[in-house]
């Protein structure tokens, strides 16, 4: 989450701004899913795995986006 969190706050552009600040919330929420399932309902096993790769996906995803400076200046 670190990278879409900084990427969000250190641009200039608007929509930019919005954009990787919506991939830090869904990180963040992936993040979030997957640790409730794994220590307070371990029956939810999958769902975790499932956030844990969408997590990861909108991670590496932003890194791309970031490195073609789309929305960025």
């Amino acid at each position: 989450m670190s990278i879409p969190s900084a990427l969000c706050l250190s641009n200039d552009h608007v929509w930019g701004q919005r954009l990787y600040g919506a991939i830090a919330c869904f990180v963040c929420l992936c993040a979030i899913v997957f640790l409730g399932a794994i220590t307070i309902l371990p029956v939810l096993g999958p769902v975790a795995m499932e956030a844990l790769s969408a997590g990861l996906l909108a991670a590496v995803i932003c890194t791309w986006l970031a490195m073609f400076r789309v929305m960025y200046e």
